[in-house]
């Protein structure tokens, strides 16, 4: 069957029409599917960059712990080392131009017995901290005195100076006795 001109140049009109029209919902279909595919890739970039900044913040994070704990662990005695503690102690008389004795040492709790008792009862309690209990006695001239009292109160430990207390020695002019309670944060103290 042949066509007349007017109406083959309807029919070819019409095909092209519908090709164009095919091509051009394929067209919209296929850059829909991209954006979608770019969408989601868009995504997964970010949630992975945000999983890389979470970890970096939690590496960053562990790392300014750790150098917390570190900076931290330094201001307690040591009980694995005490003898060394002390004897560094008693070195300050020398720096100073001072007589330091060690009169007696001990293991301090550093939570009174009511709130060890309450922190119990509530289940709120966590590992005891104790302190290692010095009474220290320091003779020399006032000024080489101050000196000590300076040092010791300024050492790189957690330390509470309990009881101070000064008297004039009395058959030696310009002569001094201090007589000082004091208590170190410590750790590993029953290792001793």
């Amino acid at each position: 069957m042949k066509l007349s001109g007017p109406i083959r140049i309807v029919v070819i009109s019409g095909a092209v029409a519908l090709l164009v029209t095919a091509a051009y919902v394929f067209a919209v279909i296929t850059v829909q599917k991209l954006q979608v595919s770019v969408a989601a890739s868009r995504e997964k970039a970010q949630a992975e960059e945000m999983q890389a900044a979470a970890s970096g913040e939690r590496v960053r994070f562990a790392k300014s712990l750790a150098t917390e704990e570190a900076e931290l662990s330094i201001r307690f005695v040591d009980g694995t080392d005490l003898v060394s503690f002390l004897a560094s102690i008693e070195a300050l008389g020398l720096q100073t131009g001072t007589v330091v004795r060690i009169d007696s040492v001990g293991e301090e709790a550093l939570v009174s017995p009511e709130e060890r008792e309450r922190q119990e009862k509530a289940g709120t309690l966590q590992n005891e901290v104790t302190g290692l209990a010095l009474s220290l006695s320091i003779e020399g001239e006032w000024e080489a005195l101050m000196r000590a009292t300076r040092l010791l109160e300024t050492m790189p430990y957690g330390v509470r100076i309990v009881q101070y207390h000064i008297e004039a020695v009395l058959d030696e002019p310009n002569h001094f006795q201090a007589l000082v309670r004091m208590v170190f944060l410590a750790r590993n103290l029953s290792a001793q």
